[in-house]
């Protein structure tokens, strides 16, 4: 457990979602850590190129003013992947910050990156029992100082310490002990999606399909005009114009089957 280089990564971003909403980071933060001692620390606020919004205000006190002299992510993006690459990158709800990663990579033309992650939260969830999984209600819960607001400064160092208590109380002793939790996997971000054959000709040729879609409060059927594709998170998803609803919607292709009668 000693030998490989920990990353501890966090980000401050504008909203929740890289790809439908366009929502930017506006700060990154690392701490690099081996044998229990840090080795370096990386923390840039970053210009967004949009607003920020007064609800995420709220949670983490970066406004427009702070950020408007800071780098834009194509700068900040490079050095932090540098730090990143070929260590064990510990995040608390990694799909989250992974997705801005891997929407700044695509959107800079950057090469893909493959990261081995340790999701805490993912670890919290399955091997562990808390109040709450929340990153700061975990660090309440062993008696961690949790400064505000809720900045990628302090998260990282909070961060840090609760993976050190999850080592410590889950005994794992090696990183073949580590890699055999839940939470902890390899996983490719920033490839270029490239939608199955079927819904790559939909899209080009603006074809209204038929479907059944199977959502989580049920099965409709309803006639679809695809627009585009993405994936996130090991996960394909169709953008399209539905009818039924009259509005754009996202739709999991596993979810979907073709009406072709």
């Amino acid at each position: 457990m000693n030998n490989p280089i920990y990353s501890f990564f966090d980000t401050e971003t504008t909203g929740f979602d890289p790809y439908w909403d366009g929502h930017r980071v506006i700060q990154a933060a690392v701490l690099r850590a081996r044998g229990g001692e840090v080795i370096d620390t990386f923390d840039s606020l970053v210009n967004p190129g949009r607003p920020i919004p007064e609800e995420t205000i709220s949670i983490h006190g970066i406004t427009g003013e702070m950020v408007e002299s800071a780098p834009t992510f194509d700068l900040v993006l490079p050095p932090l992947l540098d730090r990143l690459r070929g260590t064990l990158v510990v995040i608390h709800n990694a799909p989250f910050d992974l997705a801005f990663l891997d929407q700044g990579i695509r959107e800079y033309e950057l090469d893909p990156e493959e990261l081995t992650i340790v999701d805490t939260l993912e670890i919290a969830r399955r091997h562990l029992r808390f109040p709450g999984n929340a990153l700061r209600k975990i660090s309440r819960y062993y008696g961690i100082e949790s400064p505000l607001p809720h900045r990628a400064t302090y998260d990282v160092e909070i961060l840090r310490q609760v993976f050190d208590r999850f080592v410590e109380e889950l005994e794992i002793e090696t990183v073949d002990d580590l890699m055999a939790l839940s939470g902890v996997y390899r996983t490719t971000i920033g490839e270029k999606a490239t939608p199955p054959d079927f819904w790559q000709a939909a899209i080009a040729s603006s074809a209204a399909v038929t479907i059944t879609y199977q959502s989580r409060t049920g099965s409709t059927e309803r006639v679809i005009e695809p627009i585009g594709y993405q994936e996130r998170s090991g996960r394909q998803y169709l953008i399209a114009f539905c009818r039924l609803r009259n509005e754009r919607r996202t739709f999991r292709l596993d979810r979907i089957r073709v009406i072709t009668d």
